[in-house]
């Protein structure tokens, strides 16, 4: 039969119950665009442009019982499939997305129903002027079927074998809904190769690799059950980071903004030790562990966590040797929090360091941006009393501490161990943070708990650095 744009071929039966056999069969059509957009409308998917679709589809053999209307549903009991399409190359553009350009896309679908069904896809898809991206995807499930005979494959297992090459990043999140932190975190394109299965026994999980500009990725065992994306402590995932700019300011800084101010492009590695992430994506009901180990990196002079240090100041270099210890963290219920901040300033040889710094915090991921409810640091007395002392209001506390020291044996060792804690708040949305500085405790031996003349310097330091920020 030909209706044009469509032409079919076909050899087969019907039987008197209704059920439609075909032992082999053809079919070619061209199809206009206002059927693709049609389609992809039943998908909540807008295309603003795309290019007729020719398609032909090879029936090797296909069975379909109808039902007691007379219909006839593909995936009913007793139903048998074996079909391959081929669709030539064709672009699309959708709503808020690049032109997309597919190769030439092979699809083999075979299917028993209610007992599994299996789909395999090759061919390329790539963003219009980019290269396109190899595809060879392969997805099987045991069970189509619920109890009631409805279809529902969601029900069964979902075996997977996925290998992708430069895949437009963009295009992913997008589908993924994922508002540009997956292009934030990944670059253009990523490549992916991804084996395994759903389901909820030991059995039951994928183990995977993800390479891009940015990270590699390696997945030993990733689980996917009821609705649930986990990982847990004894296959932990593993992670290569080699941030730019973007990756720096979108993903890095959220977790402490001087990680936003490193120069060194060495790779930084992560580990994370446990997931709980719901699908669809709700950060507020994800539970994880991590940890972060950056090491020893070049920081920007202007970062605001560095500025107070008389170190920093007396540098003529637009960065600072900076060592990061690894970093612990935390995050669940849309918070992120770590409580073992340590980084060392003023390196005086390979292994030395003259000054440690330490911290805590508490980030709000679920507020967008976004927002620091407090990163406490705690920085070394010794380490910003020059600074201090340059402003007015400062010099007479400091001449006080100096005949303080003079007079009491071992003073300078409480000295060595007296810290200053600023906090730091605000929205992490590019501007500097409010600050807050926190009285330094002293031996009542020194004049009193609190040496006022040395607090108000800092004080005035804070205001004159940033802007009367305090």
């Amino acid at each position: 039969a030909s209706l044009d744009p469509i032409e079919l071929q076909a050899q087969g039966s019907r039987t008197a119950t209704g059920t439609l056999a075909l032992t082999k069969g053809s079919l070619k059509a061209k199809l206009p665009d206002s059927v693709s957009k049609a389609l992809a409308k039943q998908w909540g998917t807008v295309i603003m442009t795309c290019d007729p679709m020719q398609v032909s589809v090879t029936v090797n053999a296909l069975t379909l019982p109808s039902d007691a209307a007379g219909t006839i549903p593909p995936f009913a009991p007793g139903a048998d499939m074996d079909l391959v399409a081929r669709i030539e190359p064709w672009r699309v553009t959708a709503e808020g997305s690049p032109t997309l350009a597919f190769g030439t896309n092979e699809l083999v679908l075979k299917s028993r129903a209610g007992t599994g069904a299996s789909v395999k896809l090759t061919g390329s898809l790539g963003a219009e002027g980019t290269p396109a991206a190899p595809l060879d995807i392969s997805l099987q499930t045991a069970q189509l079927l619920d109890a009631q005979g409805r279809f529902a494959p969601g029900k069964g297992s979902l075996k997977v074998v996925a290998r992708v090459k430069d895949f437009p990043t963009g295009l992913a999140d997008r589908l993924s809904g994922m508002d540009g932190s997956l292009v934030d975190m990944l670059g253009p394109a990523f490549t992916v190769d991804l084996s395994g299965r759903t389901g909820t026994t030991r059995e039951d999980f994928f183990k995977a690799t993800f390479t891009s500009p940015t990270l590699e990725v390696q997945a030993p065992v990733v689980r996917l059950g009821d609705g649930v994306l986990s990982i847990a402590p004894d296959a932990p995932m593993t992670a290569e980071l080699r941030p730019d700019e973007r990756f720096r300011e979108r993903i890095m800084k959220p977790l402490n903004p001087i990680f936003a101010d490193i120069e060194t492009t060495q790779p930084i590695r992560a580990s994370l030790q446990s997931l709980q992430l719901p699908l669809p994506v709700d950060v507020r009901a994800v539970q994880a562990a991590l940890s972060l180990d950056i090491g020893e990196v070049a920081v920007r002079k202007s970062s605001q966590f560095l500025a107070l240090l008389d170190y920093v100041v007396a540098s003529p270099q637009k960065t600072i040797p900076v060592k990061f210890m690894p970093l612990p963290v935390r995050l669940g219920n849309g918070l992120l929090t770590y409580k073992d901040f340590h980084m060392f300033i003023g390196k005086l040889n390979k292994d030395t360091w003259q000054y440690p710094i330490f911290g805590e915090a508490q980030i709000n991921l679920a507020s967008d941006p976004p927002y620091a409810d407090f990163i406490d640091i705690r920085y070394p007395y010794s380490a910003i009393a020059g600074t201090a002392g340059k402003f007015k209001g400062a010099r007479d506390g400091l001449a006080k501490f100096d005949k303080w020291l003079s007079a009491m044996p071992g003073a300078k060792d409480v000295v060595n161990s007296l810290q200053q804690k600023v906090r730091y708040s605000g929205p992490l949305s590019g501007g500097e943070l409010q600050m807050e500085c926190f009285p330094i405790h002293l031996p009542d031996s020194g004049g009193g708990k609190i040496l006022d003349g040395v607090q108000k310097g800092i004080g005035n330091a804070i205001d004159d650095l940033f802007g009367k920020k305090q």
